[in-house]
């Protein structure tokens, strides 16, 4: 605001300089000090105007690097929700095969015991060795690795 009313008040006398100029014969010395002044008064509009200029350019600059870390921001917000998503996911997965691996333990566990158990029926009176028994005690044996 201050500004502009500095700006309207350089106009008025660049104005009023124009018109006493127009007063004055050229070739005197208060026309060459009137041309002096009027010069000194158009240099500064035409610095106030690159100033003006200026203060746009970077306000301009300003924004666009405003919006620009905006854009960054957002990016990195997506990156890290989709980073989360595939956490979720790894996780769900790693329940899931925990979970297929307890029973499918259980599942041979519980084979073992049901042929182990009809194998013993089967030997029970010892006079009768299955070869089939003993490959299945050597190869179903819980306890190797």
């Amino acid at each position: 605001m201050e500004e502009n009313k500095i700006f309207k008040q350089l106009e008025e006398q660049i104005s009023k300089e124009i018109e006493n100029l127009e007063s004055l014969e050229p070739g005197t010395e208060k026309h060459a000090a009137a041309v002096e002044s009027l010069t000194k008064l158009l240099r500064l509009r035409l610095d106030e105007k690159k100033l003006e200029m200026e203060d746009a350019h970077y306000q301009n600059d300003a924004e666009d690097r405003l919006h620009q870390i905006n854009s960054e921001i957002e990016v990195k917000n997506a990156e890290i929700a989709l980073r989360d998503a595939e956490l979720n996911e790894r996780v769900k997965d790693r329940y899931f095969n925990l979970g297929f691996n307890i029973a499918a333990g259980l599942g041979k566990a519980f084979c073992f015991s049901k042929w182990l158990t009809t194998g013993l029926l089967f030997e029970e009176n010892g006079t009768f060795v299955s070869p089939t028994f003993k490959l299945v005690w050597s190869k179903f044996n819980p306890f190797k690795k």
